[in-house]
């Protein structure tokens, strides 16, 4: 199963030192394929380019700042909800 983790751009994150990206949480949905979450990104982002289907990471939206990465699912707690 996989899911999609979601991270903001900030100017310094310097509470969990993950550079300049800062970790949301993960989307309320689960796929079984990466392929499928692929999919899912590309139908709901269609402003943005496709997700990169080698490193599972998109673009950063210049809208939200945010960005998403395709993760494999290890009992991780969703808390964001889902595109609509």
């Amino acid at each position: 199963m996989f899911v999609i983790e979601v991270v903001k751009k900030t100017p310094e994150n310097n509470k969990y030192k993950l550079g300049k990206h800062e970790h949301l949480g993960y989307m309320k949905v689960k796929f079984k394929t990466k392929e499928e979450a692929y999919r899912y990104y590309d139908i709901n982002n269609k402003h943005m380019t496709p997700i990169n289907r080698t490193t599972g990471i998109s673009d950063i939206d210049p809208i939200t700042k945010l960005a998403y990465i395709i993760r494999v699912d290890c009992d991780i707690i969703e808390t964001i909800d889902p595109f609509y």
